[in-house]
């Protein structure tokens, strides 16, 4: 049965799992709790968002099958290297370190020749962008939880506000 999971992750230098949802009806990532004790958590596990959202491209990055090395997927956990066997990974902002990850345990779940599954998986992240900065959820969940984020670091860098003209 093939089972998928969709995460919103910010923050390129404490990385959050923002937003989880999975075909289980889970709102709540297995990995949270190990973020929650640790800021750097992702980041010291390699995880294979950290490289999105510390080097945005407006490209998605389709991965067909994360235990071919060619891919050089890395996984948090051992029972996710167990569970993922094809992701997209996709930056939404190129100013801001946000990014949509969608997993699935089935290999060649994901393709960048359709067409319809990257229109949506772009659809869906521009609605998810669209929701980080207008509805003020990141500064809202700083405000919520500020021992996620000791180092408060503003989710918009200086240099990148003046790349984009924010």
């Amino acid at each position: 049965m093939q089972r998928t999971e969709l995460c919103v992750f910010v923050d390129a230098k404490e990385p959050l799992l923002f937003s989880y949802f999975d075909s289980n009806h889970d709102t709540v990532a297995r990995s949270m709790s190990l973020r929650e004790q640790n800021p750097k958590f992702y980041l010291e596990k390699g995880y294979e968002v950290t490289k999105v959202l510390s080097n945005p491209t407006s490209q998605p990055r389709v991965i067909g099958d994360t235990h071919d090395s060619k891919a050089s997927y890395s996984f948090t956990t051992d029972e996710q290297l167990k569970q993922i066997r094809s992701s997209v990974l996709l930056s939404l902002d190129l100013g801001r370190p946000f990014a949509l990850v969608v997993s699935s345990n089935v290999k060649g779940a994901f393709k960048e020749s359709d067409a319809k599954l990257m229109s949506f998986v772009r659809y869906a992240g521009e609605l998810i962008r669209s929701d980080l900065l207008d509805d003020g959820f990141v500064d809202e969940i700083r405000a919520m939880k500020p021992a996620l984020f000791p180092a408060n670091v503003p989710m918009i860098e200086h240099n990148a506000a003046a790349q984009i003209g924010a």
